[in-house]
C-alpha cells in the first residue's frame, strides 16, 4: 500500500495521510441492537468441551502391545535389521517410522502418561534394545529431564 517496502511487516499510521485514516474510520457501520444481541448470544453459547468426544474406557493392561502395521493395522510386525516387516501383508517400514508412529499412538491413548524409553519399549514389544528406542526418541521428540527422569514430548 502506497509503495511500502514488501519486507516491512505493516504500515504505521504516520505513513498514511490523515484524510485516508478519517475515511476508513468514517466508513465503519454502527452496530445495530440486533447485531449486538447476536454477538452476545454467540459468546454465551460457546462450548469449550466437545460433546462428541466419546472415548471408550480402557486400561493399559487390556490392550495388545506391539507395533501395528502401517498398511493393514494388525499387530503382526517383526523387526529385521533397520526395518519392521508385517507377517500378514508383507509391508516394510523403517524401524524409526514405526517407533515414532507407536509413540504418537501411545500419546493419543494415554495423554496423561509420559513417554519414556521403558514405557515405549513395553508398548512396542518387538524392539528388544532400549538403546535403540532411546536414540529414536532423542532424534524425533523433545527430551525433558535428566538421568532416570528423562521423558519425551
Amino acid at each position: 500500500m502506497y509503495q511500502a517496502s514488501p519486507d516491512l511487516p505493516f504500515i504505521f499510521p504516520t505513513q498514511l495521510q490523515r484524510d485516508v485514516i478519517e475515511t476508513l474510520n468514517s466508513n465503519t457501520p454502527k452496530l445495530t441492537g440486533r447485531q449486538k444481541k447476536l454477538a452476545d448470544q454467540l459468546i454465551n453459547s460457546h462450548i469449550t468441551d466437545s460433546p462428541y468426544s466419546q472415548v471408550p474406557t480402557f486400561s493399559y493392561e487390556e490392550l495388545l502391545k506391539g507395533i501395528t502395521c502401517a498398511q493393514c493395522n494388525l499387530i503382526s510386525v517383526f523387526v529385521e535389521g533397520e526395518h519392521c516387516i508385517c507377517r500378514n501383508c508383507g509391508y516394510k517400514e523403517t524401524l524409526r517410522n514405526a517407533v515414532v508412529r507407536s509413540a504418537e499412538e501411545y500419546r493419543l491413548l494415554f495423554p496423561d502418561q509420559k513417554i519414556t524409553t521403558n514405557t515405549l519399549q513395553e508398548w512396542c514389544e518387538v524392539v528388544e534394545s532400549k538403546r535403540r528406542i532411546s536414540r529414536i526418541l532423542v532424534k524425533n521428540f523433545k527430551k525433558i529431564g535428566t538421568n532416570r527422569w528423562i521423558y519425551y514430548e
